[in-house]
């Protein structure tokens, strides 16, 4: 395993108005980080940049000594060359193939087919492998979406609120799975997006949160003081957009 590191800047437009998402971060080898933050912070728009989903404005995204994008030098690696697993919080499992065909249409041609079994063994789903979405509940699903991730072999794992739309006694079956996942190193580095402090704290070993596309407090998910931000949140100075062009 190896570090990952990143810097990505976009413009994020509202209703409201926009902002700028400008985001650095480096993550260890092994290292699971929660992202945290209000509606509109950036949180999803980075991890779609991540996917290469999105484009950025600028940045650079380097895994090791792979080079995902870099702007300046004209670098951009497509998704699907980009070993990324994206659980999604609606699933997006393709409604035509079966449990074990999503799985095989997401592996890498060197894995063998047998990985696909136990993956679906580790989630559960061994003895639904020939079924379609149709036939799967909710939590069946999220677990299938998950299993699809991981048979990319991910560098990066992105998790954007996956357990979001699970009942509670789902929602621990799933993070007692992803524990599960992050023990066997089944992910070089993984990203969870979710708006709930003790699963943040439960997943990940860091937890970064994001205020309108900048990095708001970043700290241990065991530290509670680092990790809540003040009441009164600093607004950018009056005339900092017409300093930066004067």
């Amino acid at each position: 395993m190896s570090a990952l590191h990143f810097r990505l800047q976009r413009t994020l437009a509202f209703a409201s108005g926009s902002s700028r998402l400008d985001v650095e971060l480096t993550l260890g080898p092994g290292e699971w980080l929660a992202l945290q933050g209000p509606s509109g912070a950036g949180k999803t728009s980075l991890l779609r940049l991540l996917a290469g989903l999105e484009s950025p404005e600028s940045g650079f995204i380097r895994v090791g000594d792979d080079c995902w994008l870099d702007s300046e030098r004209g670098i951009v690696l497509p998704t699907r060359l980009r070993r990324i697993g994206y659980v999604f919080q609606e699933h997006a499992l393709f409604p035509h193939m079966t449990a074990r065909q999503q799985l095989a249409f997401a592996r890498r041609p060197e894995t063998p087919s047998a990985r696909l079994d136990e993956l679906l063994e580790l989630v559960g789903l061994a003895q639904l492998a020939d079924r379609y979405p149709s036939a799967l509940s909710g939590g069946q699903k999220q677990r299938l979406a998950l299993a699809r991730a991981l048979a990319a072999e991910p560098r990066i794992l992105l998790l954007d609120e996956p357990l979001s739309a699970l009942d509670p006694e789902l929602r621990q079956a799933m993070q007692t799975l992803l524990q599960t996942v992050r023990e066997a190193g089944l992910a070089d580095h993984a990203i969870v997006v979710t708006h709930d402090l003790p699963e943040a704290r439960r997943l990940a070993e860091r937890i970064v949160r994001l205020h309108r596309g900048r990095i708001f407090s970043d700290g241990p998910a065991h530290d509670l003081q680092s990790i809540h931000p003040p009441l009164f949140v600093p607004k950018e100075p009056p005339c900092a957009s017409v300093a930066a062009y004067s």
